[in-house]
């Protein structure tokens, strides 16, 4: 990618800023029952800038624009990992063993969790599904590894 290509794909990006305002998006994670602990966390990721050239770059916009299209492409998939990371946290409360079982069941349960949202988003859409959990999971797995792309893809062309 040459310069000119990486300013013109940039200001593409940017564009999508331009209008977002954070009071919208955290209304509608307040009403889809998100913790106020995660929403102020992420006004702090969005007032995050970056001064380049004299220009203002928005990067946390960016990075919290492509989080929320995530969830709202992928509302299973979220649901999932989350759901089964939180089951996998609540082992850590049993005595003795929780604080060894814990790392292993909060992975496994997003693991878990991923996989079978990533079917009920695939049932939910109509695309066909398999019921095969591995191949669900490598699903899962690319579209978090595709969100993640996008992010750094945002953060290396505004650099």
């Amino acid at each position: 990618m040459n310069i000119s290509q990486a300013i013109q794909e940039f200001e593409s990006i940017n564009v999508q800023t331009v209008g977002a305002r954070f009071a919208e998006v955290a209304e509608n994670l307040w009403e889809r029952d998100l913790p106020l602990e995660i929403i102020t966390r992420l006004n702090e990721v969005w007032r995050q800038i970056l001064l380049v050239g004299g220009r203002i770059i928005p990067l946390g916009k960016l990075i919290v624009l492509k989080i929320w299209d995530f969830i709202l492409a992928n509302p299973g998939l979220a649901l999932g990992i989350v759901l089964g990371a939180a089951i996998g946290a609540l082992v850590n409360l049993v005595p003795l063993l929780g604080a060894w079982l814990s790392p292993w069941t909060i992975s496994l349960g997003a693991l878990v969790g991923a996989a079978r949202g990533h079917h009920l988003d695939r049932l939910n859409t109509g695309e066909p599904a398999t019921h095969d959990t591995f191949q669900n999971l490598l699903a899962a797995a690319q579209r978090v590894f595709s969100l993640l792309a996008d992010i750094i893809r945002c953060l290396h062309i505004s650099a």
